[in-house]
Order: structure tokens, then C-alpha cells, then sequence
């Protein structure tokens, strides 16, 4: 498995490895709300137009698993990780991280952030283990990414920094 920048082609992808790697919810007896499909490929562009949208891919290098990241200030913050079921608890999310990290820290960025549901069994455990952190009280910007998700019908989520 290798890690790398995505390519152009690679864009209409995405929604694909998203939508497969949701699948995991379902078998954790979670239900995605309707209206939070897999975005369209076009809204990983300016990720991919920022060379912020990084790609796992496998020995055929079809992707299998991606990172998006937006920056924010002097924050990198990771808008979606996703890696394809059949590929999940290999390491991959782990690694695509680390990417996003160096880049980071490359930037000159301070600190990464993301949102995460706090009421599954890996997802903020698994941020928690890279050394994210919950801050208390969130940042503004990131509570207003928060209420965002939660006006899409997103429920028991939470912010999260890693501070650089």
C-alpha cells in the first residue's frame, strides 16, 4: 500500500471509497441520515486543487482509501478520512494520517483538527491514540462546523486538535 497525492482522474473515485467505507455504521447497527449521501466528486477539487487530497492505493494503484484537508488559519484541518471496507484495520486511515501530519507540520501549521462521532467504538479512540485531543470549550470555528453537521442530521459528534 502506497501513499501519494491524488490525481485528477482519481477525483470521481472518491464518492465510491466514501459510500464503501460508511457501510461499516450499517454493521454497528448506526443509520446514516438520507441527505448525508457521499459528497459529489467535484467537492474534493479545491482539496486536490491545494495538493491537499491524498490517496492509499493498492498494488494496482487503484485507490482504496483517501484524505481530504482544508486549511484553516494555522490549522490544517481533515475534512474526510475514509478507507474502502475491504481494506479497513490494515493500517491504512493510520498511515494517510501521518501524511496529513507531515504536511502539517510542512505548512507551518500549528495544529489539525477534525469532527468525529464520539459515540463509536473506534472513531475517537482512534484519534485519540494519533493525539488528538477534545478542547474544552471548542474553538468558534470549529463549534460552527459542528452545528453545520448537526443541522445535515449529523448527532453525537465532536471536535477534535491535534496540537503541532
Amino acid at each position: 500500500m502506497r501513499i501519494r497525492l491524488a490525481r485528477e482522474d482519481e477525483i470521481a473515485l472518491i464518492p465510491e471509497i466514501e459510500e464503501s467505507a460508511a457501510r461499516i455504521f450499517a454493521a454497528q447497527g448506526l443509520e446514516r441520515p438520507a441527505h448525508t449521501e457521499a459528497a459529489p466528486a467535484e467537492n474534493w477539487r479545491a482539496p486536490f486543487e491545494q495538493q491537499l487530497l491524498w490517496v492509499a492505493v493498492d498494488g494496482d494503484e487503484r485507490p482504496v482509501g483517501f484524505l481530504a484537508g482544508h486549511l484553516h488559519e494555522d490549522i490544517f484541518y481533515v475534512a474526510e478520512l475514509d478507507v474502502h471496507l475491504e481494506h479497513q484495520g490494515q493500517g491504512i486511515g493510520r498511515r494517510l494520517m501521518g501524511v496529513a501530519e507531515e504536511a502539517a507540520r510542512g505548512l507551518g501549521k500549528t495544529a489539525m483538527a477534525l469532527t468525529t462521532f464520539d459515540n463509536v467504538a473506534w472513531n475517537k479512540p482512534f484519534y485519540e491514540s494519533l493525539g488528538f485531543r477534545v478542547p474544552a470549550p471548542a474553538p468558534s470555528w470549529l463549534a460552527e462546523i459542528l452545528e453545520i453537521e448537526r443541522e445535515k442530521g449529523l448527532t453525537n459528534r465532536c471536535g477534535m486538535i491535534l496540537k503541532l
